[in-house]
C-alpha cells in the first residue's frame, strides 16, 4: 500500500464528507430573502403547480407527489410528538372554500418551523395522503416549499429550486463521482 496516496484519499474523503454535509443542509435548509409577488409566481409556473382544487378529492392522485400553491388561510395545532409537523390549510385562490391540510415536517435535517401566517401564500411539491385532503411534505429528494409573506415581501425558500441550487447539487454530484473514481482506480493498483 502507498501510504502517500493512503494518506492523500483519506483526506479527500474527509473534505468530500463536510463537503457534502454542508452542501446537502445548504440546498435543503431554509433560506430567507426578500423577494416579490413575481418571484412566486415565476415558480409556480416553473414547477407546473395546481391551484388546490385541482387535487382536492383527485383520489387517483393519491400517493404521488403534486405541486401545489395557495394561500394559508389557518394555522392548525401542530404535532409536537417526533417527528414534529407544523399544520396549516392551504386555500384555492379563486374558491376560498376548497382547503388542502398540509403537513410539513419540520424534524427533517433540523429546518425548524415556518410560522405561517394568514395571507402567505405557498407553493409546494408533497405526498398527497390517502384522505385525498392532506399533503405531507417532508422535502426528501429534490423538492419544493416556497412560502411568500406579502407583508413583508419576503421568500422563505426550502428544498431544492433549480435555478439557485443546480450548481450546488453538480459540485455534489462530481464530488462523488471524484471520490468513487479514485477509490476503484487505487484498488484495482493495490495502493488501498
Amino acid at each position: 500500500m502507498n501510504k502517500r496516496f493512503a494518506a492523500l484519499l483519506i483526506i479527500l474523503i474527509i473534505f468530500y464528507a463536510g463537503f457534502n454535509y454542508y452542501g446537502t443542509r445548504e440546498l435543503l435548509l431554509p433560506k430567507r430573502y426578500s423577494g416579490d409577488l413575481n418571484y412566486y409566481w415565476r415558480i409556480v409556473h416553473e414547477i407546473n403547480a395546481k391551484g388546490v382544487s385541482y387535487y382536492l378529492n383527485a383520489y387517483s392522485k393519491v400517493g404521488t407527489m403534486i405541486a401545489v400553491y395557495g394561500n394559508v388561510t389557518q394555522r392548525l395545532s401542530p404535532d409536537i410528538t417526533p417527528p414534529r409537523h407544523e399544520i396549516f390549510l392551504l386555500g384555492d385562490l379563486n374558491d376560498t372554500s376548497k382547503k388542502l391540510k398540509i403537513i410539513y415536517n419540520v424534524d427533517y435535517l433540523g429546518r425548524g418551523w415556518l410560522n405561517v401566517k394568514p395571507g402567505d401564500l405557498v407553493v409546494l411539491v408533497g405526498e398527497l395522503l390517502p384522505d385525498a385532503k392532506s399533503v405531507h411534505k417532508v422535502a426528501e429528494g429534490l423538492d419544493l416549499l416556497l412560502l411568500y409573506r406579502p407583508s413583508d415581501k419576503m421568500i422563505i425558500e426550502v428544498g431544492y429550486l433549480p435555478e439557485s441550487d443546480g450548481v450546488g447539487l453538480i459540485l455534489i454530484a462530481v464530488c462523488d463521482v471524484l471520490v468513487l473514481a479514485l477509490t476503484i482506480i487505487a484498488r484495482k493498483r493495490n495502493l488501498i
